[in-house]
């Protein structure tokens, strides 16, 4: 089974776990949950296509609290007392896999049938990916996620040029441009292909500034704080004044810059003021532009000073 697949299983195991958690409560009259184990399954993961096989073994469960102890039966007449183990079947099989876990004096065990009577299993190749921006914006850095079974070795071709033989590689397109993305994956001379179209977009033309939260020593709290924006040494922007009832201070701003013209070292400012004493700069954090790119444009930036100083922006990008 695949780490899609395992996903897949996660969500529909997690849904089932809600309604058996209510069930439990409204059947014990609201016992203490303390010791108790529920297994909800077992995944297994074959990583090769032909004997031996080696299997990695996840456990989907919920614990009360306290320690917690693993013994897995692999039914070949060997365990292992690991959480997440491996295991090699060095002979073709119908296994019954048993695990056992332990909290406090409570004792849980499940069991699965594993089908490895096959001297052989086919190579399947499929995988995702995804990114750190919403948009592929140029350049972007894009991170493969290989969902292939039993397959022992991989190439893939990004459609620029570059290639890799890692299981899951990460890849930075510098330029705009459609790409088709394709990889093959193998074991013992048995191959699958699975390819995806992806398009990189040319760098954003506006950036915007969506929201800034600061926080500030306890000493600033009950003041009337403002933020001013400056970039390239214009103003921006200068929000309204806000109560620091408590922090974070939250200045929802959502403003496009508008002295922003590339992503160079200009430096963009931001200024947190305390409106009974206008000229005094409580706290200034700063950036300079070609970071965003260089971070392949984050919607999160943050910094923090020390001494109960920090501070984070959320960012937005559009194109014109």
């Amino acid at each position: 089974m695949n780490i899609y697949r395992l996903l897949q299983q996660k969500i529909k195991w997690v849904s089932l776990s809600v309604i058996l958690a209510v069930s439990t409560f409204i059947l014990t009259e609201c016992k203490s949950p303390h010791g108790e184990v529920t297994i909800y399954g077992i995944i297994d993961t074959v990583d090769n296509c032909s004997v031996p096989y080696s299997v990695y073994f996840y456990p989907d469960f919920e614990v009360g609290g306290g320690d917690v102890s693993f013994l897995w039966d692999f039914g070949d007449g060997t365990s292992s007392d690991e959480r997440n183990p491996s295991h090699i079947y060095a002979q073709t099989g119908l296994f019954q896999v048993t695990l056992a876990i332990t909290n406090r004096d409570k004792t849980e065990k499940k069991s699965i049938n594993l089908d490895l009577q096959q001297t052989s299993l086919p190579v399947i190749s499929g995988f995702d990916f995804s990114s750190n921006s919403n948009l592929l914006w140029a350049p972007s850095e894009i991170f493969f996620y290989n969902l292939s079974e039993h397959a022992t070795s991989f190439w893939w071709e990004f459609g620029d040029g570059d290639f890799s033989q890692k299981k899951q590689p990460s890849h930075t397109y510098t330029s705009p441009g459609n790409f088709t993305v394709k990889l093959m994956s193998i074991c013992n001379g048995d191959t699958a292909r699975s390819q995806t179209p992806i398009q990189i977009l040319s760098p954003p033309s506006e950036v915007i500034v969506e929201n800034v939260n600061v926080w500030l020593p306890a000493s600033y709290t009950g003041a009337n704080l403002f933020c001013a924006i400056h970039f390239d040494g214009f103003h921006e922007y200068t929000t309204d004044d806000y109560y620091a009832g408590s922090f974070p201070v939250s200045f929802n701003i959502s403003k496009q810059l508008f002295w922003f013209n590339s992503f160079n070292s200009d430096i963009l400012l931001f200024e947190i003021r305390n409106a009974s004493n206008y000229n005094n700069i409580v706290y200034t954090f700063s950036l300079p532009m070609s970071q965003l790119k260089d971070d392949y444009y984050p919607t999160l930036v943050t910094w923090d000073s020390g001494n109960y100083f920090a501070a984070e922006v959320t960012f937005g990008y559009t194109a014109k």
